[in-house]
């Protein structure tokens, strides 16, 4: 019961500050929105590299751990 209304809430939450919108966002949005991302390259887990500008069209995840 007690993860039923933890997962409400947080989800209340997320949608309420989704709508939560400052100035500051507005200038960030008009240099990052519909543009498209920094290319790179990165080292694949089963050898080789691949590059971000060769997965055009393609869904991509990126997921990025540090670890110390």
């Amino acid at each position: 019961m007690h993860k039923k209304i933890f997962a409400v809430a947080s989800m209340t939450a997320l949608f309420a500050m989704s709508g939560c919108r400052s100035p500051e966002n507005s200038a960030f949005d008009a240099l990052v929105l519909n543009k498209p991302a920094p290319d790179f390259e990165l080292q694949a887990l089963g050898g080789g590299s691949v590059r971000l500008s060769k997965q055009r069209g393609k869904p991509i995840v990126l997921a990025f751990f540090a670890h110390g």
